[in-house]
């Protein structure tokens, strides 16, 4: 959610862009000066201390939050588009603004979250669900999946062996290596079946 710094640097600010809404984040003017506060901003004051940089906000000069209209943003997604801004809070994601800004998980009921701009070597979107994961990962996921299967079949032809009633065996149970990896499929992806 804010740039990455590398230790010792300390005091990297920040621009937030932002529109008023409540209770998330609020402008007010007293004594002269911009005052904020909301759900937001007292989330960006434990990150600002954890994380240790500042920020300052932004808001666009439209007040919008961002729409393509003529091929050109508006708002805040044109506030990040334009560098003007490094993340922006309240920001509802969208496939359109999915185009040029990268989104956290939302983290309210309203799926508000924030955005910044996306990175030129991004994970192409079609990939992304692989991409929190090391290749060594799957190969392991594998690896267990089919000494499972395996396991799974040894077992059942071990009590199909030690067993004196030969009928005692549901018409699903796995006797062939096929059958077991499908059963273990089945399992994998919850659809298996139904033990009474």
């Amino acid at each position: 959610m804010a740039p990455r710094t590398t230790s010792g640097e300390k005091g990297q600010s920040v621009r937030v862009g932002y529109n008023p809404l409540t209770p998330y984040i609020m402008d007010s003017h007293e004594s002269g000066q911009n005052k904020y506060s909301g759900f937001c901003v007292d989330l960006l004051d434990i990150l600002a201390e954890s994380l240790n940089f500042t920020f300052s906000f932004v808001k666009p000069p439209d007040g919008e939050w961002g729409d393509k209209r003529d091929g050109n943003w508006t708002g805040l997604v044109r506030l990040l588009e334009k560098k003007e801004a490094d993340i922006c809070l309240t920001l509802a994601p969208s496939a359109e603004r999915s185009e040029v800004v990268d989104w956290t998980v939302p983290f309210d009921n309203w799926h508000n979250g924030v955005a910044v701009r996306t990175r030129p070597d991004a994970t192409a979107a079609g990939m992304a669900f692989i991409a929190p994961f090391h290749w060594m990962v799957y190969v392991c996921i594998g690896v267990t999946f089919f000494l499972a299967t395996l396991v799974l079949l040894c077992l059942l032809r071990a009590e199909q062996f030690l067993s004196s009633d030969v009928d005692t065996r549901s018409p699903s149970t796995p006797t062939t290596i096929v059958q077991s990896i499908e059963f273990m499929f089945g399992s994998l992806v919850n659809e298996g079946e139904n033990v009474k």
